[in-house]
């Protein structure tokens, strides 16, 4: 009896252990799981600010349903159905440029509230081009059919139209229009006369 009492209690520990085991491991998993979100959400929330654009995916609930619904290359072949001035590649050159733009405002010690000028994203799509392609950047613009900076705004306003991107009631394509000459800025950094100056800052229109 002695014997039996004893393995009834060890196996009732044993119970008890592997059902705090996993009682751990499901509130270590809930735990990474709020980290995670925490960490999306306050990304989320920067992302809502550049340039009065809303860097997110569409707030109404049907829209957001049906964007889901969708990967980025799905809505760039939508786009390009109706729209086929720019080449495919120049949307998600921009969409990177945007990322980039907001990691060196995010980064910057004199960050305000957000809100990021057309000229401010301008400059961030033109070092990320200069980054990206060097002295190839012009072939590589022309091959998309982006010829100006109004050619940024109008794939700006495409992605907001079809929901990947939000706007505020002060937005427009037009808002690029102040920007730079495409070879002064794409083609006069890697002049070798150029001095540093003119490498850093083009200027505008």
């Amino acid at each position: 009896c002695e014997n039996t009492s004893c393995a009834v209690f060890a196996g009732r520990s044993k119970l008890c252990s592997e059902k705090m085991r996993a009682q751990q491991q499901r509130s270590k998993r809930l735990s990474y799981r709020r980290n995670d979100e925490g960490r999306i959400r306050k990304r989320i929330a920067f992302r809502r600010r550049i340039f009065g654009l809303e860097i997110d995916y569409a707030t109404d609930d049907s829209k957001r349903k049906a964007m889901s619904e969708k990967n980025f290359p799905e809505v760039v072949n939508e786009i390009h159905e109706k729209d086929a001035r720019y080449g495919k590649g120049a949307y998600f050159f921009v969409r990177e440029a945007l990322d980039h733009t907001l990691k060196n405002i995010e980064n910057s010690p004199k960050k305000d509230s957000g809100h990021v000028s057309g000229n401010q994203l301008l400059d961030g799509i033109r070092e990320f081009a200069l980054d990206r392609f060097g002295p190839m950047t012009m072939t590589v613009l022309e091959h998309w059919k982006v010829s100006k900076c109004r050619d940024f705004g109008d794939i700006v306003f495409n992605l907001v139209d079809y929901g990947i991107l939000g706007r505020t009631d002060n937005d427009s394509p037009e808002d690029f229009d102040q920007g730079y000459d495409f070879r002064e800025a794409f083609e006069k950094p890697f002049s070798p006369d150029s001095s540093a100056d003119e490498k850093q800052e083009p200027s505008r229109n």
